[in-house]
């Protein structure tokens, strides 16, 4: 029982992190919050990720870890998070 607890006390940091009240600060979508289409795709550093390329990595991680965290079953990613 306290393994559950512990789950579901790190999927709650989790969607705290990505859209909630992260306990660092802003979340992801706080952060991200007046940036347009066109200031996410852009890349200021030739070999650096856009912001959209950032998102979508972390976004697929958070689906997968918390994938992992309700299964109890680690394999490879079902989507690319690098595009």
């Amino acid at each position: 029982m306290a393994f559950m607890a512990e789950v579901d006390r790190i999927l709650d940091q989790l969607q705290r992190a990505f859209d909630g009240d992260a306990w660092y600060g802003p979340s992801l979508s706080d952060a991200l919050d007046g940036v347009d289409a066109r200031q996410a795709v852009r890349r200021p550093i030739a070999e650096g990720h856009s912001i959209a390329e950032i998102v979508r990595h972390a976004t697929v991680w958070t689906r997968e870890i918390t994938r992992r965290l309700r299964t109890g079953v680690a394999q490879d990613l079902e989507e690319a998070d690098w595009t």
